[in-house]
């Protein structure tokens, strides 16, 4: 298993090479936020980088 938990999914918790992140201006365009919230019933926020 050569994978690094930088390449794991938050979400899913899968190895997957195909990711977009809920914050980039597609992952906006597409509702992201909203499907996971709606879906799932989790709170996404974003958090600063410090």
């Amino acid at each position: 298993m050569g994978e690094s938990l930088e390449e794991l999914c938050r979400l899913c918790a899968a190895f997957d090479p195909v990711k977009m992140p809920i914050f980039s201006s597609e992952g906006k365009q597409r509702n992201l936020i909203v499907k996971i919230q709606t879906c799932l019933r989790f709170k996404v926020r974003k958090l600063g980088s410090g």
